[in-house]
């Protein structure tokens, strides 16, 4: 899904509408630690939905409700106002992938959260910036 999910929405319950995008939030009902209880959806038709991101909850009261989540690289804000039925997506710039959502992929490389992708090739298991030394040197 190539759509841009940064702008303003129209909150309607649990759908997000701009134009021809349509954002559904989930609800799990057995969240876990990194499955937070909230998830963001994109609606390709009334019987097809594609999965974007958890929604991993930021400070928020009342009607007010905050969450960040991960897409295509990407770490954003979903704010959305209850009392007037809108919500607006932002990117977050410079900030490393939410806590608990990286791809499976991808293992950080030390305490700053900085990430590392690790593949297999024909060689071995391969990482992107040479990773691979500083996992041999105690980087996790």
């Amino acid at each position: 899904m190539g759509t841009n999910l940064i702008g303003n929405y129209h909150l309607s319950k649990s759908n997000l509408i701009k134009g021809e995008t349509h954002l559904v939030i989930g609800t799990r009902h057995k969240p876990a630690i990194n499955k937070p209880k909230h998830y963001l959806l994109a609606r390709l038709s009334p019987t097809n939905h594609k999965y974007i991101s958890s929604l991993y909850p930021t400070d928020g009261a009342g009607n007010l409700l905050n969450f960040t989540f991960d897409y295509g690289g990407g770490t954003y804000q979903l704010s959305m106002d209850k009392a007037t039925e809108t919500a607006k997506i932002d990117p977050l710039e410079g900030l490393p992938p939410v806590a608990g959502s990286t791809p499976k992929n991808q293992v950080p490389l030390n305490n700053n959260r900085e990430l590392v992708t690790i593949f297999v090739t024909s060689e071995g298991l391969q990482s992107d910036a040479g990773g691979m030394d500083n996992l041999k040197n105690g980087g996790l």
